[in-house]
């Protein structure tokens, strides 16, 4: 009865380390399994497709959570030295994670598996307006060895970002005492000379690599009549709709204002920048 007790609670703990952990390197040796496993008798093309299946999300992976590997089988590449080899490529380079906050991003390759986590591309970062000089503003434009968006992801492709800000409220205020006519269609003009946004702006273009696509989404709510006034007198300016009823604008190159002159230039590098909004009774913080 003991020993039954003892094995039931070895399979329980087995079931819960089921993420995205580093595997060990006492993994089963391929030449004590390579002849009973008929995976190596696919061509290496095939079997990519078969660890795309099994360990890419087709959603953002986000970390921490509890519920990290939910819909994938990274328990796959246990199964021998040879498939974990392969897998952990396509698990790390074909998936995209998710952070809310830069320590995450910053410890989430310490957590697992350095070597691995250099093989990541692609990333995606949920920001709040308020949180950027604090927290993100450091990690995302800093050269820092130890702690910086550039040395923790070296082969990043793309950078997502979801940039959560409050600039609908607080408009005209903002933009100091020159009086700005305070209209639906004049935030939306102006959504990119928020002074956040574009400190969020060069943060992320400050000592990156020019190849990497960053596409922003500046989301935001806005009172309803904002919202119809947008949506029915302007219908073209909206690229799709969410099930909530957020409107979104396709991407577009980034204005970027100069602080000192006010003047407007267009970014030539590769990085785009879209508008979402979202309907609410009254703008709340």
């Amino acid at each position: 009865m003991a020993a039954a007790k003892e094995h039931s609670q070895q399979s329980s703990d087995s079931s819960r380390e089921s993420t995205l952990s580093p595997l060990s390197d006492t993994a089963t040796s391929p030449s004590s399994t390579f002849g009973e496993c008929l995976l190596f008798s696919l061509p290496r093309e095939l079997r990519d497709r078969i660890y795309t299946y099994a360990l890419v999300s087709p959603s953002p992976i986000p970390w921490p959570s509890e519920n990290l590997a939910a819909d994938l089988s990274p328990q796959f590449l246990c199964a021998n030295r040879q498939i974990h080899e392969e897998g952990a490529k396509v698990l790390y380079g074909s998936n995209t994670f998710l952070f809310t906050h830069p320590s995450d991003a910053n410890m989430f390759p310490w957590a697992h598996n350095l070597e691995r986590c250099a093989d990541i591309t692609r990333l995606n970062f949920y920001i709040r307006d308020r949180d950027f000089s604090s927290l993100w503003s450091d990690y995302l434009g800093s050269n820092n060895g130890t702690r910086s968006l550039k040395w923790d992801y070296r082969k990043l492709h793309r950078i997502d970002v979801t940039y959560r800000s409050l600039y609908w409220g607080q408009f005209p205020h903002m933009f100091g005492p020159q009086p700005i006519p305070n209209n639906a269609m004049e935030r939306f003009v102006r959504f990119q000379h928020e002074p956040k946004f574009q400190q969020l702006i060069s943060a992320l273009l400050r000592e990156r690599d020019v190849n990497i696509d960053i596409h922003v989404v500046s989301r935001h709510t806005v009172p309803k009549p904002d919202y119809d006034e947008l949506i029915l007198a302007h219908p073209s300016l909206w690229a799709s709709f969410g099930e909530r009823g957020e409107a979104r604008t396709g991407f577009e190159p980034v204005q970027i204002k100069d602080a000192k002159t006010g003047q407007v230039t267009i970014c030539e590098r590769k990085i785009r920048v879209a508008l979402e909004i979202c309907p609410i009774d009254s703008v709340v913080g």
